[in-house]
């Protein structure tokens, strides 16, 4: 019969089952037959056995990568966890740690170990989904091969433990940060995840372990790491200076994720943020920039303000034109007493630093009309992102700029790379 056929086409070939009618795909003797050979083989049965736990169980302990195939709600069923962990024999744990505990968050010199296995991380991303329905026993399981001898094992371990989440994986908060000086990075990386992903205040006490990993020779472990302590928010500030030094990491990703981390600490971060104004690497520098304008006058004060308009004159276009518009970003309150300073840097050479300058200017409005005439000076200017933003300012700027108005119209008419900002400009200024 044909369906003897598919059943013994896919005994011999899972993967055939791509090629059986869609009978056959829901068919469970036939799925349970393929994904026995090939667990793979899950990716085409069909939506009701993919959501089936003895199905999904049966691919995944014939290759554990097919979780991908799962129904969401199997992905993080505790049984179906347990199964992807490599079927490996409890040994004696590895020689892995180096230096002091991980509580501590001693220094620690890494060894050089295998960065290949990356399955588990590659399947479930970053941000997984909590397990509801994970008990005390299934989670102790899975805790109990944090120190199996295999790699595979115990990175796969402390994902798991990230994905069931909770009170249960909460308790083993501390065996996870024993992992954070295991001499493996894959396993280091996935046990900062891992406390990631349990949050605070579950896994902040482990924070300065995890500020440690900070100086980690593996990227993806520091960048593991910012992430970790961003997630702890303000618990994170006692770390905000070593938080700050990744934002000269060589690893683009990792000075993003430091710079989102400390502007996730807020207030805490503030004095950090403010020596990394005077780092040697330009663009910690503007980074720090960056973070004090996003995070307010409210929060940063008016002394890390001040601290901003020093950069003004700075020898470098990149620091002029990251400090105006941190302090545009900082608003009237925050830009109003550096006024001055801001509308000396429309004079400056760069175009972009004039261009960051006006935008600056553009939160102060009718409070600086007297600066009109030099505003609108640059509506000539020869880069039109510049005269996009002096058409912006005098729009912002009422009556005083009302003598302009023909020159902006002249702008909404012939000069097509600032119509829409010159015809705003004039809508404002009725």
């Amino acid at each position: 019969t044909d369906r003897l056929d598919v059943l013994t086409a896919v005994q011999a070939n899972g993967e055939a089952l791509e090629y059986a009618a869609e009978e056959f795909r829901s068919d469970r003797s036939i799925v349970l037959a393929a994904v026995a050979q090939n667990g793979h083989a899950l990716r085409f049965a069909g939506d009701a056995l993919r959501a089936d736990q003895e199905v999904v169980l049966a691919a995944v302990m014939q290759d554990s990568t097919a979780l991908q195939y799962a129904a969401e709600r199997l992905k993080v069923d505790p049984k179906v966890l347990l199964a992807t962990l490599p079927s490996n024999k409890m040994g004696p744990p590895p020689p892995r740690r180096q230096g002091e505990g991980a509580a501590a968050g001693g220094p620690l010199t890494p060894s050089k170990a295998s960065l290949a296995s990356r399955t588990w991380r590659d399947i479930h991303g970053p941000t997984s989904p909590a397990v509801p329905t994970a008990t005390a026993a299934h989670t102790a399981e899975v805790a109990s091969r944090l120190v199996d001898r295999q790699q595979s094992v115990r990175q796969a371990a402390c994902h798991a433990l990230g994905r069931i989440g909770g009170e249960v994986a909460g308790a083993h908060a501390a065996e996870l940060a024993e992992c954070l000086v295991d001499e493996d990075p894959a396993v280091r990386e996935a046990a900062c995840q891992a406390l990631h992903h349990l949050g605070a205040p579950v896994a902040a006490p482990f924070a300065g372990a995890i500020a440690s990993r900070l100086k980690d020779e593996h990227s993806n472990v520091r960048l593991a790491a910012c992430k970790a302590l961003g997630r702890f928010g303000g618990a994170s500030a006692p770390y905000a200076d070593a938080l700050a030094t990744c934002l000269a990491d060589q690893s683009p990703q990792v000075r993003t994720a430091a710079q989102r981390a400390l502007e996730r600490v807020g207030h805490g971060a503030v004095d950090a943020l403010i020596k990394g104004l005077e780092a040697r690497d330009i663009g910690a520098r503007q980074a720090a920039c960056q973070s004090l304008g996003r995070l307010g006058i409210e929060v940063i004060g008016h002394a890390a303000a001040a601290s901003l308009a020093v950069c003004l004159d700075d020898d470098r276009w990149q620091i002029r034109t990251a400090a105006c518009e941190a302090l545009g970003l900082l608003g009237e309150q925050g830009a109003q007493p550096h006024a001055c300073r801001i509308t000396r840097l429309l004079g400056d050479e760069d175009g972009d630093v004039r261009r960051a300058a006006l935008e600056a200017l553009l939160q102060l409005g009718g409070a600086l009309g007297h600066c009109a005439g030099y505003v609108a000076v640059h509506l000539n200017d020869a880069r039109w992102p510049v005269r996009a933003a002096a058409c912006k300012a005098l729009g912002n700027m009422g009556g005083a700029a009302e003598a302009y108005t023909g020159a902006l119209a002249q702008l909404a008419r012939h000069d097509v790379d600032v119509q829409e900002a010159a015809c705003d400009a004039l809508n404002r200024l009725g």
